[in-house]
């Protein structure tokens, strides 16, 4: 009698990994389902925190708390890049939004004569 092989066909092969993969996939589609449905349930906490750590990113990383003004002090010259860049980026659209209003005045007082 013959032995059967143990060995699985290409074909066999292809359907396994074909399996494989599509067990993988839906795991991931669970998990990316999850992840999403957190993020709608909890969308704007994490809008506050993440805007409060923007502006205060320090403070979460410490847990010693100084008093008063000094606390403020602090918090102000630990963030003062953050806040420059802040009012820079503030700057540009302010310029940007104004620049045709100020164009239109100052053709206005062009024309008009002295």
């Amino acid at each position: 009698m013959k032995q059967k092989n143990n060995q699985m066909t290409p074909l066999e092969k292809l359907h396994q990994k074909q399996n494989e993969l599509e067990n993988k996939h839906q795991e991931e589609q669970k998990e990316f389902t999850s992840e999403w449905n957190y993020l709608r349930e909890h969308s704007g906490r994490l809008l506050i925190s993440g805007i409060s750590y923007l502006f205060y990113p320090h403070r979460h990383k410490t847990t010693t708390k100084a008093r008063g003004k000094e606390r403020v002090w602090q918090n102000l010259q630990d963030n003062l890049p953050f806040y420059l860049a802040i009012v820079r980026e503030s700057l540009s659209i302010l310029w940007y939004v104004s620049r045709p209003f100020c164009f239109r005045w100052y053709r206005s007082q062009k024309k008009k004569p002295s």
